[in-house]
């Protein structure tokens, strides 16, 4: 094996080890190449996808976004006497935000995968390691540490950075006294007249408070953040839009933000984080970003903006744990599971599709009430026949009730005051698939089975384990498990669950690694034994997607589709894949309707914006794509693709002065933008202005020497400049 590869193989292990102490569903891998090989690696735009190149001058290139892999891409380099080391390193599996805060160059700093990387990599490059044995005995050594408490140093970094960030002072300045994790864990434990916090905490930098905050209550001396007894009661004053406010060091009051458009226009939003404190060990950090929508009046003669902030996660902590996603409901999960186990109770019952799906919707919505409420509770559903008699079977370990039915005739305001008061109380509430209700309080007994519970998940979690291991309860009944800080458990077919999730991973992992041919024998096997999940046909259509079998992909993905509508789990990135695939296919009807339908579901779906831009531009509908690309931006104001396509579309309507400064905004989001810097450089060249452009294409050049149209471009500039040599 060669020192290259030899390299390739533990630096992969290290981050790995790394990552999956973050995401254990994270998968990666990881390119080495020497730099004089860097030519003939593909060429890659600033969202890791091949680029295509434009000969002609006159085109500007668009770029679509694609939504089929989550994919975050990362590229370094280290010397190594005098040789440049290339990594790029691909993982599949983080969240939206992660990915995006990677990506989009101005929010760099608030990635802590960017960061995590960059640090390892100057531990492993520092000035003791001379050549690439040394690095490597470095990694050796590296991975034999507790990752853990590294991890936890890192993290500890990160936020110390963010901090600095904000502050605009002196940065050299002792840190000793600024605001660290440190001080957020023992707030995020603190109790306040018998109440756990739940408050919002702004930090921005002091010069900039009294221009953007309108303080409600401004302290006459400002507290430090270790006066944690002072700062606990304060947070308790927070909520409905007003903020405890601190800078890096000190709390000065409580208060709302204010001067929205100002802000945006000064970027105040990139010298702001919040801090929410959600339970015990329990918090959140999070990035500001000012939005607006317009607001036109009945007239139509008068156009207003209305404007309000959007929060972005940038990691959370739950008992010291990091975690990189906000939990979310587990609907998907819940629909799915609830059809699967109540089809053959459906059928036998001879109930139709309509109604069913109202029957599983009302259920879903009464999960979601209950897991409103604080206290933590169960919620059994089966069949109206068990339930009655599990009730008679179970008299005397709660209390039964007549039957209560929390259909959607009744009021909803009167359903969520009565599942909040049911579910307030010890032990489960017990219903039937049509949304009967039979009794509360209820104690479930069971019996336990070997490999099943989890002692670290608490009593309801096992008990609800047992209990559904009874003969007569398996595979016609879903528990939901509601802990007290909101965790939603869905236990139902576990086994198959579990089993399913093993397949699942086991394949994926196949892709990753190109291995396509065993992967489709996996899935074909898998199919043929009768599993015929939709999730084996949707992997075989990312096998073929990538195989750019476009006629087989979208087969699979039609079955996808067909399962969704039935199951009524339909999301809007299924109909953005569609989309995908109809383009590759060049079927121009269906590109704009799927980008349409999906979103019809997701009215914030930026990039199906913009890629139906793509499409209106295509079909020269400019002032269409144009519509689309400004909501894109709208929704995402770092959006450098969409600015970037939408100069191009102003282009298409000789508007080059519009088009000049969407390709500025794009290369200011992104400075190592090179298709933005060619094609401001083809709207300075069509505005005469001729140095302007040879110094985009020279841009676009230096950042991708491989980028044959800004040769050709800025060769046809020279000429016009009679410069032919």
């Amino acid at each position: 094996m060669d020192r290259l590869n030899k390299f390739k193989l533990e630096f992969e292990g290290l981050i790995t080890r790394y990552v999956k102490e973050i995401d254990a569903t994270v998968e990666l891998n990881v390119e080495v190449f020497n730099e004089e090989d860097k030519l003939s690696q593909p060429i890659k735009n600033d969202r890791g996808e091949k680029q295509g190149f434009f000969s002609e001058e006159e085109k500007s290139s668009v770029t679509e976004d694609s939504d089929v892999n989550t994919t975050l891409v990362y590229n370094n380099s280290l010397e190594v006497q005098s040789e440049k080391i290339c990594i790029l390193i691909n993982f599949h599996g983080f969240s939206e935000n992660v990915i995006n805060y990677s990506n989009l160059g101005s929010k760099k700093k608030y990635s802590i995968i960017n960061f995590l990387l960059d640090t390892i990599l100057e531990k492993i490059d520092s000035k003791e390691t001379t050549d690439l044995a040394q690095i490597i005995y470095k990694i050796e050594e590296m991975k034999s540490e507790d990752i853990s408490l590294q991890l936890t140093y890192v993290v500890n970094k990160f936020f110390e950075e963010l901090v600095l960030d904000i502050y605009t002072g002196d940065k050299n300045e002792g840190i000793e006294n600024f605001l660290s994790l440190k001080h957020l864990d023992i707030v995020s434990t603190l109790n306040y007249e018998g109440a756990k916090v739940n408050a919002k905490l702004i930090i921005i930098d002091e010069d900039y408070k009294e221009a953007y905050i309108n303080f409600i209550v401004k302290l006459h001396t400002p507290i430090s953040y270790s006066s944690y007894g002072k700062v606990r009661k304060l947070l308790e004053l927070s909520g409905e839009g007003i903020f405890v406010i601190g800078d890096h060091k000190l709390i000065y009051g409580l208060g709302r933000l204010k001067n929205y458009s100002d802000a945006k226009r000064s970027k105040i939003e990139e010298r702001i984080i919040i801090i929410d404190f959600l339970s015990a060990w329990n918090y959140k950090i999070s990035s500001l970003e000012f939005v607006h929508e317009s607001i036109t009046s009945a007239s139509k003669e008068v156009e207003d903006l209305r404007w309000s902030y959007k929060q972005r996660m940038i990691i959370g902590f739950k008992h010291k744990n990091l975690f990189l996603m906000d939990s979310e409901f587990p609907e998907k999960k819940l629909k799915r599971l609830l059809r699967k186990t109540f089809n053959n109770y459906f059928i036998k019952k001879e109930i139709e599709p309509q109604v069913s799906t109202s029957f599983v919707q009302n259920i879903i919505e009464i999960v979601k009430t209950a897991a409103d409420q604080k206290k933590g509770t169960m919620v059994v559903v089966t069949e109206p026949e068990i339930a009655q008699e599990e009730i008679k079977r179970l008299s005397g370990q709660g209390i039964q009730i007549d039957t209560l039915n929390f259909s959607q005739k009744r009021l909803k305001n009167e359903i969520v005051t009565l599942i909040n008061r049911l579910t307030g109380i010890d032990g489960a509430i017990y219903l039937d698939i049509t949304s009967n209700c039979y009794a509360i309080g209820m104690i479930l007994d069971g019996k336990a089975v070997a490999e099943k519970g989890n002692n670290s998940r608490g009593a309801r979690y096992n008990s609800a384990i047992r209990y559904q291991n009874l003969d007569e309860l398996k595979n016609k009944s879903v528990i939901i498990v509601i802990s007290e800080d909101g965790m939603v458990d869905i236990i139902g077919d576990e086994e198959n669950e579990f089993k399913l999730k093993t397949i699942i991973k086991e394949i994926e992992l196949m892709i990753v690694n190109k291995e396509h041919q065993n992967a489709l024998k996996r899935i074909e096997e898998l199919i043929d034994e009768g599993r015929d999940y939709s999730e084996l046909y949707y992997l075989r259509f990312k096998i073929y997607y990538e195989l750019k079998e476009y006629e087989d992909a979208l087969e699979a993905l039609k079955i996808v589709e067909k399962d969704a509508v039935e199951k009524d789990v339909i999301d809007s990135t299924l109909y953005f894949i569609l989309a995908l695939l109809n383009s590759k296919l060049q079927r121009n009807d269906a590109i704009i309707a799927n980008y349409t339908k999906a979103i019809e579901i997701n009215p914030e779906y930026a990039l199906a914006y913009n890629n139906r831009g793509i499409a209106n531009q295509n079909f020269k509908k400019y002032e269409e794509a144009i519509a689309d690309y400004t909501k894109a931006i709208e929704i995402n104001p770092e959006y450098a693709l969409a600015y970037n396509n939408r100069g191009s579309a102003y282009g298409n309507l000789d508007k080059y002065e519009e088009a000049i400064a969407d390709y500025t905004k794009a290369i200011e989001i992104n400075p190592e933008y090179a298709s933005a810097y060619n094609n401001r450089g083809i709207a300075n060249k069509n505005l005469e202005k001729y140095e302007e452009a040879v110094a985009d294409y020279t841009k676009a050049i230096e950042i991708n020497p491989a980028y044959t149209s800004a040769y050709n471009n800025r060769g046809n500039v020279y000429g016009k400049l009679e410069k032919y040599e």
